[in-house]
């Protein structure tokens, strides 16, 4: 009885040993692994590693991003304005008909999101095949506001998609009171609120009984 219980407790103080040797050896291989690389870096660039110039690039890209996505709202802004309440309302005058007169779940308004599709395809291809890579970005920034143009539009506002409903916050009534007032035009002209994030003042009003 007394050799079994030795033989486990020798086989569970080897397991704890085996364990700090493979965590002990993980870590320093790790650590002169990084030291490794800056080392290697340092020799090949003769100049002494900075993370600051190692992450410079990459918050440039997020900067790139953001600015992008939120130029986008204009582009948006004046598209819808000037362009589909202009010269292609052919294609956007179904988007205004009341439910009952469309037919099937598509409309001709939906080739705006392959038009959309164009530069940030293009900005994807022209960014990873030459050394401008920071245009890469500019495509995440159009596919990132594409995104949040049809989550709030097609499905929170229009409910294309029964995902989610009621959104209950001071500003998703008012992108909803927005796009009410847009949509209470059913012409091309006199029309408002032609942007989505950016609402009116006006719109986070409640409405008076």
């Amino acid at each position: 009885m007394d050799g079994s219980r030795c033989y486990r407790d020798d086989k569970l103080e080897c397991s704890v040993a085996y364990t700090e040797f493979c965590a002990k050896k993980c870590f320093y291989f790790n650590k002169f692994t990084l030291e490794g690389v800056f080392v290697a870096i340092n020799q090949l660039t003769d100049q002494p590693i900075n993370i600051v110039h190692l992450m410079a690039p990459w918050i440039l890209y997020l900067f790139i991003t953001l600015a992008a996505y939120a130029g986008m709202e204009f582009i948006a802004w004046f598209t819808h304005k000037y362009v589909m309440h202009g010269i292609l309302w052919s294609w956007h005058e179904d988007h205004h008909k009341p439910k009952h007169e469309k037919h099937g779940f598509f409309e001709k308004n939906d080739r705006f999101f392959l038009v959309f599709a164009v530069p940030s395809a293009f900005c994807y291809m022209f960014g990873s095949m030459t050394p401008y890579f920071w245009v890469f970005f500019i495509g995440v920034g159009i596919s990132l506001y594409g995104l949040t143009y049809f989550l709030i539009h097609d499905v929170y506002i229009h409910q294309r998609f029964s995902w989610f409903r009621q959104l209950d916050s001071r500003y998703s009534r008012a992108i909803l009171r927005a796009h009410g007032a847009h949509h209470a035009k059913t012409t091309k002209e006199d029309g408002e609120s032609f942007g989505l994030l950016v609402v009116a003042r006006k719109f986070f009003r409640r409405r008076k009984g």
